[in-house]
């Protein structure tokens, strides 16, 4: 969704309708039309909590292959992910909060939040990079910037800046993934904000 904002801005062409769903249901009793908030909320805290029990899987995992300094930047990263996930989420149930939606958006931010962190994680144990950052550079580098692919990485990044949180959790992030992959730290950053949902 945010690269096709980008390329429609930067291309100034119509937007089409894209039919999309903010909230991602745990089984096929959550897929109904009429649910009912209290219903909406139960099937979300499912979601999230399938994800969560993912990106526990996965961060045990993650850890259980790296060397004791490693170990402890993967352990301090982990920490500020948990501190900017809370904040960020809470600043949304708070921006909505008394309206019936708060519980829904913030339990729908928790399971957006920690599904980035799990690809993340994924990336930080196989290299594999699987979050879409790449290929929307691939798309702007040459529909938007002419080739310019340092360039295409700023548009694409942005320049969302979410708190003191999120910049400990990034750079902490960035500085194991230099060191694992050697992934520019400019373009980390870009592609961490590219991760971040935007509301």
């Amino acid at each position: 969704m945010r690269l096709l904002e980008i390329i429609i801005h930067h291309l100034k062409i119509t937007p089409f309708i894209v039919l999309a769903s903010s909230y991602t249901f745990a089984s096929n009793e959550c897929t109904g039309e009429n649910l009912t908030t209290p219903e909406i909320i139960k099937c979300s805290q499912e979601t999230f909590e399938k994800v969560d029990k993912l990106i526990n899987e996965q961060y045990l995992a993650l850890i259980n292959t790296q060397t004791n300094e490693q170990k402890k930047s993967i352990i301090q990263s982990q920490i500020s992910w948990i501190k900017f996930k809370e904040q960020y989420c809470t600043d949304v149930y708070d921006s909505v909060y008394p309206g019936q939606e708060a519980s829904i958006d913030r339990i729908s931010c928790l399971t957006q939040i920690t599904s980035t962190r799990l690809n993340e994680i994924i990336y930080l144990r196989t290299g594999a990079i699987n979050d879409g950052f790449h290929k929307a550079v691939s798309i702007a580098n040459k529909k938007i910037t002419n080739h310019d692919y340092a360039e295409a990485i700023k548009i694409i990044g942005g320049s969302g800046e979410y708190g003191e949180l999120w910049k400990s959790y990034a750079m902490g992030n960035c500085a194991i993934s230099l060191a694992l992959y050697k992934e520019d730290t400019s373009t980390c950053i870009a592609r961490m904000r590219f991760q971040t949902p935007v509301d």
